[in-house]
């Protein structure tokens, strides 16, 4: 059944999947069905970079005070948002005690390099599900 609790689960396949079938890309793309991309400029921007870890991305600065516009954004109403409890996906006050959530790349796009990839990959072979928020593109 595909379900937002699923998307944890697909990111952290995807990241595995290219650590041990893709030993010769420089780069990483995670991206939705429904966005589009110019590979092109992508490349070029990853080309761009001293550092070989890079990710980008759209990132949400939630742990720096910045104050989010929707109710599931903000940790303290998304424990009762009624659409994350009807998709199953609420968090609850014993999963995640903070006012703001960490920073993070949101899921629909984030390309890296092949380094970066790789850590990503090693970190989610290690974490433990109880320690996954199940929203897209999250992990703790």
């Amino acid at each position: 059944m595909d379900t937002y609790d699923n998307l944890i689960l697909k990111t952290k396949t995807s990241y595995e999947y290219f650590e041990r079938f893709c030993a010769k890309a420089k780069y990483y793309l995670l991206i939705d069905d429904d966005v589009t991309f110019n590979p092109t400029k992508i490349m070029k921007k990853l080309d761009e970079q001293d550092s070989q870890n890079v990710i980008f991305g759209k990132r949400w600065n939630h742990a720096k005070g910045r104050r989010p516009v929707k109710p599931y954004f903000n940790p303290v109403k998304a424990h009762d948002h009624p659409w994350l409890k009807e998709k199953g996906i609420s968090i609850s006050q014993d999963q995640w005690q903070k006012q703001l959530w960490p920073d993070y790349i949101a899921g629909p796009c984030a390309f890296m390099t092949a380094e970066s990839a790789r850590d990503m990959a090693k970190t989610a072979a290690i974490t433990k599900k109880a320690l996954t928020i199940p929203i897209e593109g999250t992990h703790l």
